[in-house]
């Protein structure tokens, strides 16, 4: 991997998330400053420019974004929200009190899936809690699931994947009913009897998922075929140095990244999950140490190509992969377009299609039935020349194989790609 550009502005950091902005369609980083609150940073050029900023709690720590809105996490007190669609003004429009009596109870960590916020950790046991994001500015309680504390989550479907990290591995929901989500299985494996699942991720068609411990006897990140959860089995072991703890992961095509604390961001071409390959590596920090330090995030999903990646000591690196497979799908074509593959596909609710302009032009976007029928159209105007991209709501659509067809005018010939919408 190759720096583009850095940036460490506040001293002490937390999780790095991305926001394009839909109209200038320019990039930021959401980088949580534990002991201030939230930084904005523009990174559409090579060097990172904060342009916004909003107080928070000592111990901010985590933030996710859903539509023009952010949401600040703090294990010891309210989410906060904020409305980011002026990144260089953000405004705070409202707070979330996720465990109202109890003391200091805020919440370790969230995800954001289709129209809902997914709210885990903290006090009191620390489970799982579910609200509404109907009215992002005051999202509303849907249900819970209160056993034990969970660190981290991963959604395919209808199922959710809970690391368990004080008990034993992870548990598996079935959340299709959001008001009273139902325990299906637990798997564990050896070490997990020792505590450490921290994290959990998965490929994109839900066969198989990744489980970094944290803390425990063995703490590294394994590969599990979870497409039988009667028969869960390990495939691989993700092993960098022994006893060197793992942090969050995220999957975006074939391709896995890791921020690994001391061991940097590393990146494994998983398109065969059972056999790892690691292709990419940048060390955020290189000096002699072990344990709680170094990379905490890296986020892939930019549009641009471009990684996220936040270190505890020394904020934020904006990353490039020089892998040419995964580059494949962000590379600029010197004429015409490219159209790149959806991710996630299959999806369950919504999806994201990148593509890429040569020069400016009318673009036509739309989702097809496997008739050839026009089910959506997603976008039908002109688009500036450079690397684009456009979510998908499929949720008022039936399950079943559907294709997205662009054309750009002047362009050349369309091109079609098919996906696939699951419940």
């Amino acid at each position: 991997m190759t720096l583009v550009g850095h940036l460490d502005e506040w001293g002490r950091y937390g999780d790095v998330w991305g926001y394009t902005d839909p109209i200038t369609e320019r990039e930021y980083a959401l980088l949580t400053a534990r002991d201030h609150g939230l930084s904005i940073i523009d990174v559409t050029e090579d060097q990172p420019v904060e342009v916004g900023f909003v107080p928070g709690v000592w111990d901010s720590k985590d933030v996710k974004t859903y539509a023009h809105y952010a949401y600040l996490v703090n294990e010891y007190a309210p989410i906060q929200i904020i409305d980011i669609e002026n990144p260089a003004e953000p405004v705070q429009v409202g707070t979330l009190d996720v465990q109202p009596d109890v003391s200091q109870g805020g919440s370790h960590n969230i995800l954001i899936e289709d129209d809902y916020l997914y709210v885990i950790g903290g006090r009191s046991p620390g489970g799982l809690r579910i609200y509404s994001l109907e009215d992002p500015t005051e999202p509303a309680f849907v249900g819970e699931h209160q056993p034990t504390y969970y660190h981290d989550v991963y959604i395919y479907g209808d199922l959710l994947f809970a690391a368990a990290i004080y008990n034993e591995g992870v548990d598996v929901l079935d959340i299709s009913d959001k008001a009273n989500p139902v325990h299906v299985s637990t798997f564990t494996y050896a070490a997990s009897t020792y505590m450490g699942a921290h994290n959990v991720c998965g490929t994109d068609d839900g066969q198989y998922i990744f489980v970094g411990d944290e803390i425990g006897s063995e703490p590294h990140t394994r590969a599990f075929d979870v497409s039988d959860l009667d028969d869960v089995e390990q495939v691989a072991d993700l092993l960098i140095t022994p006893g060197q703890p793992v942090h969050n992961c995220y999957v975006k095509d074939d391709f896995l990244y890791i921020a690994h604390y001391v061991e940097g961001a590393r990146v494994f071409d998983v398109s065969d999950p059972t056999d790892p390959v690691e292709v990419a590596y940048y060390d955020t920090h290189p000096q002699p140490g072990s344990g709680y330090q170094g990379a905490w995030t890296i986020y892939p999903y930019l549009a641009s190509g471009k990684l996220l990646v936040s270190d505890m000591q020394t904020g934020l690196y904006v990353l490039r992969l020089d892998h040419p497979v995964a580059n494949e799908s962000d590379a600029m074509p010197t004429e015409g377009f490219r159209l790149g593959a959806s991710y996630p596909n299959p999806f369950a609710g919504s999806t994201t299609i990148p593509f890429a302009l040569a020069e400016s032009t009318h673009v036509r976007l739309v989702v097809l039935d496997v008739l050839g029928r026009e089910a959506a159209v997603l976008t039908d105007r002109v688009w500036a020349a450079g690397a684009h991209e456009v979510r998908f709501d499929g949720s008022q659509l039936p399950s079943g194989a559907y294709f997205y067809r662009l054309e750009a005018e002047g362009l050349g010939t369309s091109d079609t790609r098919p996906f696939t919408l699951v419940r």
